[in-house]
């Protein structure tokens, strides 16, 4: 018996801890809600504390929730807030709302006398696909999408108008990339919507004055930078009604005329002159006096239209003739000593000059200093063209002869026989001093004998 007993009491125990655990499980399904400020706000609206974590089973207490003008930008993590009835998040970001398709599906299964309320107005909601699968909505539905960026309600066409209520969904704003205007004129297609709800009523306002016929909105005469707008009301039986307005932001412009100055080869020799108005007022370049060249042509038109397409007019010039500085050419050995005629060339600034190397007998050439090509400029140049003297080679081949080696016998005999010139001018002088020595003595001892 009391074997019975304890096997009772284990299974109950069995059960009871296999059901707690489960349900321990599913508390335990952490949620991650990537948004702050729609974080903060589902906790507070279950009462947790800010460093609490969501679980699944904490948002399926969740009913309710409302929080206006919070910077909330994305609904990711409501999802598992099934038993939502009232969403009320105005005046945020928002921009999908796929996150909330489970509570929409699951709205299918509640009685027809149950009350929903979804405020989503003034956020940046574009599209309403997430209720293209959706086959029905309770009776007392009622949605506020006022104030986005709703183009197309088509997705809840299906819908019979007994089922809901959309509170004026009017005020669908979408604003399109800035464009730039070189024309004063620009037109736009009006997207009316081929499907959705029946078009018994339209109501079209336009801006600066614009007009639209066959869905087209035609502007003329803009002059400065601004917006656009054009807006279109589509109304079906009953109190749905919504309105789109687009909004085109555009920048005027300048038509532009360049005048450009090239010489006869294209090359630029004065700066650009840019021209801008609006298109169709006139224009006129003006021919430039420029230094050192002769005007010569135009090309394209000098005065004319500012259109929507640049323009430009080239204005042609040649080159003035100016005479340049002389280019010698010398022609010289490694000492720099000249050995050919110089050439001298002469020609007009910018022009081309080309020097040439000679060929020089008796000398090999060796390098160019200075520019041998190039072009003349208003100072004077000189290239040397630099040689190097050939060695002369000497002929031995031939011995000296015997008559070159033995002296002849006559020139000998001469040599003995006649004394040299120098030899007989010394004699002389000998014999003359002694005639004067002995003259002096005379005198001395004449004298001296007088005296006596």
């Amino acid at each position: 018996m009391r074997r019975k007993i304890l096997l009772f009491m284990l299974s109950v125990i069995l059960i009871f801890g296999l059901g707690f655990t489960n349900v321990s499980a599913d508390s335990s399904d952490i949620v991650n809600i990537p948004d702050v400020n729609l974080r903060d706000t589902v906790k507070k609206s279950l009462g947790l504390t800010s460093d609490s974590d969501l679980t699944k089973e904490n948002l399926l207490k969740l009913t309710e929730i409302s929080s206006n003008n919070n910077n909330i930008s994305s609904v990711e993590g409501l999802q598992y807030a099934l038993n939502l009835r009232s969403i009320n998040l105005a005046h945020n970001s928002i921009v999908d709302l796929d996150p909330l398709k489970p509570i929409f599906m699951n709205w299918q299964e509640y009685d027809t006398s149950s009350y929903f309320v979804v405020n989503l107005a003034n956020n940046e909601i574009s599209s309403l696909e997430v209720f293209q699968d959706i086959s029905s909505l309770p009776t007392y539905s009622v949605f506020h999408f006022e104030s986005n960026q709703i183009r197309d309600f088509s997705p809840m066409s299906h819908f019979p108008d007994n089922t809901f209520y959309a509170s004026y969904p009017n005020d669908q704003t979408i604003i399109l990339p800035t464009i730039h205007l070189m024309s004063s004129s620009y037109s736009f297609n009006i997207p009316y919507l081929n499907t959705g709800f029946p078009e018994s009523n339209q109501q079209i306002e336009i801006s600066y004055g614009g007009t639209v016929n066959n869905g087209t909105a035609q502007w003329n005469n803009l002059t400065k930078d601004g917006e656009l707008s054009v807006s279109h009301s589509n109304y079906r039986d009953g109190p749905f009604g919504y309105k789109v307005t687009y909004i085109q932001p555009y920048v005027m412009e300048k038509a532009k005329v360049v005048a450009k100055y090239v010489d006869n080869k294209g090359n630029v020799i004065s700066g650009d002159v840019v021209l801008t108005d609006n298109v169709g007022e006139k224009y006129t370049t003006e021919q430039k006096k420029i230094v050192g060249y002769t005007f010569k042509e135009v090309q394209g038109n000098a005065s004319g239209i500012f259109t929507d397409q640049e323009q430009t007019v080239t204005y042609v010039y040649t080159k003035n003739s100016v005479a340049g500085g002389t280019v010698t050419t010398r022609y010289v050995d490694e000492s720099g000593n000249p050995i050919s005629e110089n050439t001298v060339f002469t020609g007009n600034i910018g022009e081309s000059y080309t020097t040439e190397q000679k060929i020089i007998a008796d000398y090999t050439f060796k390098e160019v200093q200075g520019n041998p090509t190039g072009t003349f400029t208003e100072e004077e140049q000189t290239i040397n063209y630099v040689y190097k003297e050939n060695k002369k080679e000497t002929n031995n081949t031939t011995g000296p002869s015997d008559n070159d080696q033995l002296p002849k016998k006559n020139e000998t005999s001469n040599q003995k026989m006649l004394p040299k010139t120098g030899e007989k001018e010394n004699r002389l002088l000998i014999i003359v001093g002694i005639l004067l020595s002995s003259s002096l003595l005379l005198v001395f001892f004449y004298g001296k004998e007088t005296i006596r």
